[in-house]
């Protein structure tokens, strides 16, 4: 519709102020103009977040976005929309936008002052929005003064003293350099809480917002503590994903976009960035760090493999996991198969089968429940000579259970095929992992009752003499006395 001269065509210019109430309309339809590459390409996410900015009655707001999502370029549309709005209802607004680097603080004050000067539909629809430096009382890279309305940028590293606003907008005060250790992860934290003595807010008279705008980076961050802790603030959380698995913003990106990103990245970081999950270090049973790859099997070593029965419809049951795993006579676990997918009875028999064919294991463990005792009648049933044993939770809550192998991994002595991924993408998103078939597995695997290593073949070289707590050093030298059988490194492997 532009140039603005045009726009009168359409509609009157009562009728476009009207429009221009709402902020996803000034934004995608009026700001969008003066700029080739911002508020373009506005989706259903970025109305929904217009709406979230606008109507909200809450005076604490929390907005976290995926990367990407151009979740400041709105954020720059709210200051414009706050400063017409402060002009025609002549209403004094002390804002003040807030960010971690000066540059970026900045940056933003350029893109306001863009739009002020050079959005020509903007000034036709609203003629009393000054458009000439001279005209505002202040108007430089940090402050933006005119009647009532003040807009001021700042950075983590700016004096406070004797500044008030009635409304402060953070955003990305946490980043990749300030989230990197404890101290500053502290230091940002220290800044945000002095800054609650610079903002106007009386609950009783409806005055001050604070919107807090960002991405976690850690799981101890500013960020991740407002996400998680903060109970005060309505919160717009939104991940790449929609919670039915549709992409948030189709109109840029495609699965392709993030498979990529996903790669560059590792799991542990896009988590945090683009699926805005902050598991605590505490908590995880498997990091990055502790992947150990290995490609020459064990000399000696005992097979078995270890079953999570689930079912076959996605919509209604888990699905099953299945890891194979060889315990070695220098105390490691190997780990060289792994299985997930929804499938029937039948169908896990033929896996079974198949198994026992490819890897002759020496024991199938399947976890004892409903579903696998109706397996096990089966198998009885067509006379299947599968051999395998049942094991169950012996009461241990399977949380419990599954950190008893954390150990195995902070110690170097459970290792990973090359080809084993998906396992290592589960045990790395634990707690939080949408299916636990395979970490429960992995639980199993370290339990007394399945975890068995041969005899050793000679003693322990100084290649595994590994540092490791005394009582989880006790238990696998308990485990080793306790030795069965063992396989000559001749056997069939894969």
């Amino acid at each position: 519709m532009s140039p603005a001269a045009n726009l009168f065509d359409a509609m009157p210019r009562r009728e476009w102020q009207k429009r221009c109430y709402n902020l996803f309309f000034l934004c995608s339809v009026i700001l969008a103009t003066a700029f080739k590459d911002k508020f373009n390409n506005a989706g259903e996410m970025h109305q929904r977040l217009c709406s979230y900015l606008q109507y909200d009655p809450s005076s604490e707001k929390l907005i976290s976005c995926f990367r990407g999502s151009f979740k400041t370029t709105y954020i720059l549309g709210f200051v414009v929309w706050k400063f017409i709005w402060s002009l025609i209802l002549h209403k004094n607004v002390a804002l003040c936008y807030n960010t971690a680097s000066k540059e970026n603080a900045e940056a933003l004050m350029i893109d306001f002052q863009t739009i002020v000067e050079e959005c020509e539909d903007l000034h036709a629809i609203f003629p009393f929005i000054p458009n000439k430096r001279g005209q505002f009382k202040r108007f430089n890279k940090s402050r933006v003064e005119y009647k009532w309305f003040k807009f001021h940028v700042s950075s983590l590293d700016t004096r406070q003293v004797s500044r008030h606003y009635d409304i402060i907008i953070n955003d990305d005060l946490v980043n990749d350099d300030n989230s990197a250790s404890d101290i500053e992860r502290e230091r940002v934290k220290r800044k945000w809480r002095f800054q609650q003595s610079i903002l106007t807010m009386y609950a009783k008279l409806k005055v001050g917002l604070v919107i807090e705008v960002g991405t976690p980076y850690h799981n101890n961050d500013l960020m991740s503590f407002l996400m998680n802790k903060c109970r005060f603030y309505s919160k717009f959380i939104q991940p790449y994903k929609n919670e039915d698995g549709s992409l948030a913003l189709p109109e840029v990106y495609c699965q392709e976009d993030f498979d990529k990103i996903l790669e560059k990245q590792g799991k542990t970081i896009f988590s945090t960035q683009y699926e805005l999950k902050t598991t605590y270090d505490h908590d995880k049973i498997l990091t990055e760090n502790n992947v150990i790859r290995y490609n020459v099997r064990p000399a000696n070593y005992i097979r078995k493999f270890i079953v999570d029965p689930g079912g076959s419809d996605p919509k209604l049951n888990t699905p099953t996991g299945i890891i194979g795993v060889d315990y070695s006579s220098d105390g490691k676990i190997y780990q060289f198969y792994e299985y997930k997918d929804w499938i029937t009875s039948p169908r896990l028999i033929t896996v079974l089968r198949e198994i026992r064919e490819l890897y002759d294991p020496d024991d199938i463990f399947v976890e004892r429940e409903k579903y696998s005792i109706t397996i096990a009648d089966t198998i009885d049933h067509f006379s299947l000579n599968l051999d395998f044993s049942f094991v169950g939770t012996g009461g241990m809550p399977k949380e419990k259970r599954n950190i008893r192998a954390k150990p195995f991994f902070e110690t170097r002595r459970w290792l990973f095929h090359e080809s084993i991924k998906m396992t290592i993408e589960d045990l790395g998103e634990w707690p939080d992992c949408v299916h636990k078939e395979l970490p429960d597995c992995v639980g199993y695997a370290v339990d007394p009752q399945v975890m068995e290593f041969p005899k050793r073949g000679q003693g322990r070289t100084d290649e595994y003499n590994v540092n490791v707590p005394s009582d989880f050093e006790a238990e696998i030298n308990a485990m080793l006395a306790s030795r069965g059988s063992h396989r000559g490194a001749d056997d069939a492997y894969f």
